[in-house]
C-alpha cells in the first residue's frame, strides 16, 4: 500500500488498507498489523478529512507496535502514525521521540529504509519545531544524509535534502545569491543523488508539498528579515 501511495494511486492505497484492516478483524493482530492502523488513519484523516477517528487509530497503532514488539514491522506504523496524522493535530516535537525509535528500530534489523525515512521525518519535525539551533540541525542534516547513502537509500536521502537545503538557506549558507531558491551544496554538490530527485515522486502532490511548504518558509523568513 505505501507504493501505492506513493505512486499516488490513492483509491488503490485506501482499498489495501481498507482490506488489511479488515484481515485484523479475521486473523487477529500479526506484525503488519501496527502499519495497517496506521495507514487505515491516514486514510481517514487525508482521504475523508476525519480529524477525530484518525488520531485515535493512530494512537492504537502504536499500542499495537508495543505489543507485537517486532523491531522491524514497527518503523512504518511509528513513521506513518506521526507524520501523517499525529503530527496534523500535535506539536511537531511530540512525534520526534518515535522517529528516533522508528530509527533505532530500523538500523539494529536490517530495516534500513524504515530507519532513513524514521531520521528524515525527525529531522524535518526538528527543523519546523525549531527545539534545536538551526547550526546544529545543519550539521545533524549533513551527517546523517552521508549515512543514508552509504546505506543506499537514495531516495530518502534525495528527499531530505530539501529540508536540509532549505536549514542552510536560513542560516546563511545556501550557495546562491537567492535564498529564496532551493539550490546550493546539496544539490549542485552531491551527483549522486542527481538520480533519486527523478524519482516520480517528486512530480506527485507529496513531492511537490515538500518543496512548495520549503518554499514558502524562505519566503517568509525573508520579509521577517
Amino acid at each position: 500500500s505505501s507504493l501505492a501511495f506513493g505512486a499516488e494511486h490513492l483509491h488503490l492505497y485506501m482499498l489495501l488498507n481498507c482490506e488489511s484492516v479488515k484481515d485484523i478483524s479475521r486473523h487477529g493482530l500479526t506484525e503488519s498489523s501496527a502499519a495497517s492502523v496506521a495507514s487505515f488513519a491516514n486514510v481517514l484523516m487525508h482521504g475523508y478529512d476525519d480529524f477525530e477517528t484518525s488520531p485515535k487509530l493512530a494512537e492504537l497503532a502504536i499500542l499495537i507496535a508495543d505489543r507485537i514488539q517486532s523491531k522491524f514491522s514497527e518503523t512504518q506504523p511509528l513513521n506513518t502514525a506521526n507524520y501523517n496524522v499525529l503530527g496534523w493535530v500535535r506539536p511537531f516535537s511530540s512525534c520526534i521521540k518515535y522517529h528516533e525509535r522508528a530509527y533505532k528500530s530500523g538500523i539494529v534489523s536490517g530495516n534500513l529504509n524504515g530507519a532513513a525515512v524514521g531520521k528524515w521525518f525527525g529531522l524535518q519535525n526538528k527543523l519546523f519545531s525549531s527545539c534545536i539551533t538551526l547550526p546544529e540541525l545543519e550539521v545533524e542534516f549533513r551527517d546523517d544524509v552521508v549515512e543514508m547513502l552509504r546505506n543506499s537509500q537514495h531516495f530518502v536521502a534525495g528527499m531530505a535534502t530539501i529540508a536540509w537545503q532549505l536549514t542552510l538557506n536560513l542560516v546563511g549558507k545556501s550557495g546562491n545569491p537567492n535564498t529564496t531558491v532551493l539550490s546550493g551544496e546539496t544539490t549542485d554538490g552531491m551527483p549522486e543523488l542527481s538520480q533519486s530527485r527523478c524519482h516520480p515522486v517528486f512530480c506527485t502532490d507529496h513531492g511537490k508539498a515538500s518543496l512548495f511548504s520549503s518554499l514558502e518558509i524562505l519566503r517568509l523568513a525573508r520579509k521577517m528579515r
